[in-house]
């Protein structure tokens, strides 16, 4: 179970599916730990959401609870920053960023990226998913600039380019695993190609 400090667990479906596999390669399977300030309710609720400009009134902390998956889409902070890296790229490219300002964002994804990579990284209750934390502190750390990595794009689309390029890399860290795992069967069956050992069958020993 991933801990989170001031939030509970929700449901996910891509996330759930993420839920069962390491963050990093060649790493076993471990506990992921996210920090989360501890934030009164009033103070949330004031955080602004990104489907905000289509709700009005008060919504239920349950459901917003339900609907945040940090928990286990994290896992996808890589490939997020990547994908930011990029589209800030193109952005500058069409004149949406200046020289300066992609410097900027280019210097506040580093910073970004060391602080997941040292588990330094907050996440907030109002941080929906790691697109959305990220897209924050992007915000936080390069002012305005940070605000417009948004342009031209649905965060639909963040969710599927991180999703296919997170599954890209797994794919690569599973079939290394599988490889180990052959060869190291194969070797130990070797080493035990003259040791005698009894069949089961129905959890009884039925040969010799």
């Amino acid at each position: 179970m991933l801990h989170t400090q001031g939030a509970e667990a929700g449901a996910y479906s891509l996330g759930e599916f993420m839920r069962c596999f390491p963050a990093q390669a060649g790493q076993p399977l471990k506990h992921q730990r996210i920090k989360v300030f501890q934030i009164s309710e009033k103070k949330e609720r004031m955080q602004k959401k990104v489907w905000s400009g289509r709700v009005s009134g008060s919504v239920s902390q349950l459901m917003e609870e339900y609907s945040r998956s940090t928990e286990t889409d994290h896992l996808m902070w890589r490939e997020d920053i990547a994908v930011n890296r990029a589209w800030a790229a193109e952005l500058a490219h069409i004149g949406v960023f200046t020289p300066d300002e992609l410097e900027c964002i280019g210097e506040a994804l580093a910073t970004i990226e060391q602080e997941f990579s040292n588990d330094q990284f907050t996440f907030l209750p109002s941080d929906e998913d790691i697109h959305v934390a990220i897209e924050r502190r992007l915000t936080e750390l390069a002012g305005a600039a940070g605000a417009r990595i948004h342009t031209g794009r649905s965060r639909n689309d963040q969710v599927a380019t991180d999703a296919r390029l997170w599954i890209r890399r797994m794919a690569g860290d599973w079939r290394e695993a599988l490889l180990t795992l052959q060869t190291t069967l194969l070797a130990r069956a070797e080493e035990h190609v003259d040791t005698v050992l009894p069949g089961y069958t129905h959890w009884q020993q039925a040969q010799p």
